[in-house]
């Protein structure tokens, strides 16, 4: 939108400017035969052929500096393009290393479940075996006594 009002100030400024120019042509030959009100209308017009010359230079250098903030903007927006596939990048490896540390937190808990079984099925077998042993002698006791 801003440049569109642009080119329309432009194309003002080229079609003015023509027509002052081709006015001034005319006028200078016989500047001599001009009354004072004419001559003032001149200068009026060559003041505001200046005015618009410096509008044309300040439209100009705002073209510059825009075309500059936009090349700036798409830099940017690049910059943030990288940056954001970087951080997708990084939270995908750490959503996969999440996962794998929960595998391996499952894969301990099943170790511990299945040692704390191995060691409880150790436990009452060396205690059958204890009350086995303990009967035996008990009966070798008991029955070399009778």
């Amino acid at each position: 939108e801003f440049r569109q009002h642009v080119k329309t100030f432009d194309i003002d400024h080229k079609t003015l400017n023509n027509k002052i120019n081709s006015q001034n042509l005319f006028k200078q030959s016989g500047d001599f035969h001009l009354s004072e009100a004419e001559k003032e209308h001149r200068n009026r017009m060559l003041q505001m052929n200046d005015t618009l010359d410096k509008g044309t230079r300040s439209l100009e250098n705002s073209r510059q500096v825009m075309d500059d903030l936009e090349a700036s903007a798409m830099d940017v927006s690049s910059q943030l393009r990288s940056n954001r596939e970087t951080l997708e990048s990084a939270h995908n490896k750490l959503k996969n290393s999440n996962n794998l540390t929960s595998r391996a937190r499952s894969v301990l808990r099943r170790m511990e479940n299945r040692e704390f079984r191995q060691k409880t099925a150790i436990y009452v077998a060396l205690g059958v075996v204890a009350l086995v042993i303990l009967y035996m002698f008990y009966s070798i006791l008991f029955k070399q006594t009778r």
